[in-house]
């Protein structure tokens, strides 16, 4: 008798909530001897992911797949899954968002500053307190000005 679609499905999703499927997931973790960033940094795969970057997008994949996608979906995920991970995941990166909150504070206070020292009102003050705040938002994330 073949498998039903409904059928497959309930047996991946009984799968993935075993404990067997956890218990591997940790010990395939906890035996990686490499750096996985490293290797996704090197030279060579940063040049794999370019080229799958570029293929999906010429070959139209990219495309199908995003007008594909449910937005109706994506938004019950979001309310139903993300919005409930909120909380975790600002307390997992905690030191992470500490570590550039430091190192941007200096800047944040320059851009500021910089806005501070636009003078007038109107809409064209507007935009060069903006335009300056960018700017230094740029030269501190090494981007060209």
């Amino acid at each position: 008798m073949p498998i039903t679609p409904a059928a497959a499905t309930a047996k991946w999703k009984a799968a993935m909530a075993s404990g067997t499927a956890r218990q591997n997931y940790i010990d395939g973790i906890n035996n990686t001897t490499v750096n996985p960033m490293a290797e996704a940094a090197s030279p060579q795969a940063m040049a794999k992911y370019q080229e799958g970057v570029m293929a999906s997008i010429t070959s139209g994949y990219r495309i199908r797949k995003l007008n594909a996608a449910s937005p109706a979906m994506w938004k019950q995920n979001a309310v139903n899954f993300g919005a409930g991970k909120l909380a975790s995941g600002a307390q997992k990166a905690e030191a992470k968002y500490a570590a550039f909150a430091t190192d941007w504070a200096g800047t944040w206070e320059q851009m500021r500053q910089a806005a501070k020292s636009v003078q007038g009102t109107g809409v064209e003050a507007a935009i060069e307190k903006v335009r300056a705040v960018i700017l230094l938002a740029k030269q501190k994330a090494g981007k060209v000005v």
